[in-house]
């Protein structure tokens, strides 16, 4: 489990994965969030939860807006033991077939879920010396699931989740191809000469 703030430059973002789940909140921006065929729109209070099978790209639109992020990576089995038969932590990363990766949240919401993040990362800075820091970090983490699970929980009002836009027709079989070989050597000069699209859009 780590959390990272970061300030990151739009060209250097790739399709890419993880090995664990993802939360990622952005702090400023104006962009897209491409996740396997859907497209989002970036921009201050974007949450989105992301799993470990969801390829993901950020794009820009202005260049001139610092993208800038935090987010936490983490594996379900660190807080398995919080969730109960009736309540799973992890709920909102299991099952993204026909899932809005997307929240879009109001100032007041973005800075409560920022200061519960910023908890989060204290206990986890290895510098921190509470007592009882690692057990601080599972209850600060589960927390925010807890938050992150209503904002996701199917039976909220539906305006408050915005609907993505499909990825141009030209991604969507890129993306289909990197899904069923993602465990080959691939390159972006490979996967442009295949779709006979520019690197530049990938």
């Amino acid at each position: 489990m780590f959390v990272l703030f970061r300030t990151q430059e739009w060209s250097k973002l790739n399709l890419h994965f993880h090995e664990e789940q993802e939360i990622l909140l952005t702090l400023s921006g104006d962009g897209e969030m491409y996740i396997n065929n859907e497209v989002y729109p970036i921009r201050r209070g974007s949450l989105f939860v992301i799993n470990n099978t969801d390829f993901h790209r950020s794009v820009g639109k202005d260049n001139e807006v610092p993208y800038q992020f935090c987010l936490i990576h983490f594996d379900p089995e660190e807080v398995k033991g919080v969730s109960t038969a009736n309540f799973d932590l992890a709920a909102c990363f299991r099952d993204h077939r026909n899932f809005n990766h997307r929240c879009q949240l109001g100032e007041d919401e973005l800075e409560g879920l920022l200061k519960q993040i910023k908890r989060l990362a204290y206990y986890l800075d290895p510098e921190c010396s509470a007592y009882g820091r690692e057990v601080y970090s599972k209850i600060c983490l589960s927390e925010i699931l807890i938050y992150i699970n209503s904002l996701y929980e199917p039976t909220m009002k539906t305006s408050r989740l915005q609907r993505s836009e499909k990825s141009p027709d030209r991604i969507t079989p890129v993306i289909q191809y990197i899904q069923e070989h993602y465990a080959e050597d691939l390159s972006l000069d490979s996967l442009a000469d295949m779709f006979f699209i520019s690197k530049s859009h990938l």
